[in-house]
């Protein structure tokens, strides 16, 4: 009864302090940033900075200088976050007593000094390493931002060896957190230097780890319980209401949409704060401390504390819920359509069979997919070639670029099936009036007259609308659409510095890892097209044919194809229940 009441009289605090400390960082600090970023990168006179530029920007001065504010913005929210939610549960802990935010702001700011050596520097790199090492494998979508990327996550899970060298680091990170794990608070409480903080926290824990870890290990298995029962309830719903009308079905659907999305950023604002609150009880159990934390206590209470009151709080709450769901129903059958357009299916490589061959182009036009995405490079004797890599290592064995070899040594070259090294020239005359290009000009020869060559050879087969021409090197695709404005162009990225209004392509194509519906919809405000590679597995296949990105780029065509044709026959039922079995397993980014 206690802990209920304990809950219901911090939760509104911990609530008013997490809305606050966002409004704060989304309205002042992160536009002051942005601006500061932009400025920065438009003195470097591009207005882009590209995969290409971004190391060379980094080691600059205005990269430096960039590189510092960025960290001084992080450091800043994390000190806010972190000191502030601890003064806040520790005050409650020991008086009940609720200090002002701006009171909170002021002591945290009070406390950079101990923050800043080598010690904490070292303990928050750690703590910033550890979410992608670990939120990978046990698969946490509040962190999916930092994970490490799929494409790399898979090379991992390949090979048993990086696997197990993986899982090592893993449980040696986890194991040095939780020994760790109140340094803060010593800190923040007992005003200690960060680096007498650590050890102590690594004494503290060992003196009771036995404790600490059975009541971790336990809170965890409450979490995977209540996540459970919250996947059974919903699906059990959803199966007990098909047989009703699709109209009723449908707004029933946005309502289960609507409160998970609700309840999901509850537990983004609250989950931390709550776990912090864990903390501190415990560093005040185990320290046996009785001393009490001098903190100010907010003179007087506003507005914004009586909407706060847990009742009010509920009921301000449920009204802000029926009002949303009032408004979603009226735009449902736009919102539905959008999440079920068609897509353009874009074989990766050439598409299935040996990459970047005639043979796999074949294979596609068979198929009758919308584009095939081609590599290009130029050789030692200014011909081009259709080929991914920097060398001929991996398909062939030979250990030169393009760059190194004539277009008669790369013809000798066999591949796998008897397939040969095709040039640009054989790919353009096979798919003309047979299916679209996505042609990336590739590696160090990607340039001018790589685009003046191309460009020559597409206009010579009246092929101008066929093809799409895409690179990594913004500085190629602002040429095109500079000299070459009938051509459509494509931007690839992992990161880019830089205003999205100012580039030109119009296409953006990204990697699955960094898909998010705020970037979409940030793609379709410029008015571009988004285009996410590279899908491989069935569910994120399906995730993306349900969706609102415009293209997928695929090695494996035929499942892919399978996979559209068996949604494409879905009824309208099946296309609402699989959006909200989408939203609830989160197969869909926020």
């Amino acid at each position: 009864m206690n802990r209920l009441k304990d809950f219901t009289n911090i939760f509104p605090r911990i609530l008013k302090f997490q809305i606050l400390t966002h409004l704060l960082f989304i309205f002042i600090i992160l536009p002051s940033y942005f601006y500061i970023r932009t400025f920065l990168v438009s003195l470097n006179r591009l207005s882009v900075i590209d995969n290409t530029e971004l190391v060379r920007f980094v080691f600059s001065p205005l990269g430096i200088v960039l590189l510092v504010v960025s960290l001084i913005v992080i450091f800043f929210y994390f000190l806010i976050e972190i000191s502030g939610l601890i003064l806040l549960t520790s005050s409650y802990q020991k008086n009940k007593k609720e200090p002002s935010y701006f009171t909170i702001l002021k002591e945290s700011i009070k406390l950079i000094p101990k923050f800043l050596n080598t010690s904490i520097i070292f303990i928050s790199f750690y703590f910033l390493l550890l979410i992608p090492i670990t939120s990978s494998i046990l698969g946490f979508n509040l962190f999916k931002k930092f994970n490490i990327p799929n494409f790399i996550f898979r090379e991992i899970l390949k090979n048993p060896w990086y696997f197990i060298l993986y899982l090592l680091i893993v449980i040696i990170f986890y194991y040095l957190f939780i020994k760790a794990i109140f340094t803060f608070h010593y800190i923040i409480i007992k005003k200690q230097k960060s680096s007498v903080a650590i050890k102590k926290s690594f004494h503290l824990i060992h003196d009771n780890f036995k404790d600490f870890f059975n009541t971790f290990i336990l809170r965890i298995l409450k979490y995977i319980l209540f996540f459970l029962i919250f996947i059974f309830l919903a699906l059990f719903t959803i199966n007990f209401m098909k047989n009703i009308s699709k109209e009723v079905f449908t707004y029933f659907i946005i309502f289960l949409i609507v409160l998970k999305n609700i309840l999901l950023t509850c537990i983004i604002l609250v989950f931390i704060p709550i776990e912090i609150k864990f903390l501190t009880d415990k560093f005040y159990e185990y320290t046996k401390s009785s001393k009490k934390l001098e903190i100010k206590e907010k003179s007087k209470y506003n507005l914004i504390d009586k909407i706060f009151s847990f009742k009010k709080f509920i009921i301000f709450g449920f009204i802000f819920l029926l009002l949303t769901l009032n408004v979603l129903f009226v735009f449902a059958p736009k919102f539905f359509n959008n999440s079920f357009k068609v897509k353009m299916i874009i074989g990766h490589r050439g598409g299935e069979g040996v990459e970047n061959t005639i043979g796999a182009i074949k294979n596609s036009i068979d198929k009758r997919i919308d584009y095939v995405e081609v590599d290009v490079q130029r050789t030692k004797d200014n011909h081009y070639i259709v080929h991914h890599d920097k060398t001929f290592k991996r398909v062939a064995g030979i250990n030169k670029s393009p760059s190194d070899m004539t277009l008669k040594e790369i013809k000798n070259i066999s591949l796998r099936g008897n397939e040969k090294i095709p040039e640009i020239k054989e790919v353009l005359k096979l798919s003309k009036n047979k299916i679209n290009l996505f042609i990336e000009l590739k590696g160090k020869t990607a340039d001018k007259k790589m685009v003046d060559d191309i460009v020559k050879m597409v206009k010579k087969e009246k092929m101008e609308k066929q093809v799409v021409f895409i690179s990594m090197r913004y500085s190629v695709i602002d040429y095109i659409k500079t000299r070459y404005k009938e051509f459509k162009t494509g931007f690839i990225y992992f990161l880019f510095l830089g205003d999205m209004s100012k580039i030109k392509a119009d296409y953006m194509l990204f990697s699955e890892d960094f898909v998010t519906q705020n970037h979409i919809e940030q793609i379709h405000r410029h008015n571009k097209k988004a285009i996410v590679w590279t899908v491989n597995s069935p569910d994120s296949m399906k995730k993306y044919l349900d969706s609102a990105v415009d293209g997928i780029i695929t090695d494996r065509v035929n499942d892919i194809l399978k996979l559209k044709e068996k949604l494409d026959i879905r009824s309208d039922k099946d296309l609402v229940y699989d959006l909200l079995e989408n939203s609830i397993l989160d197969k869909n980014n926020s």
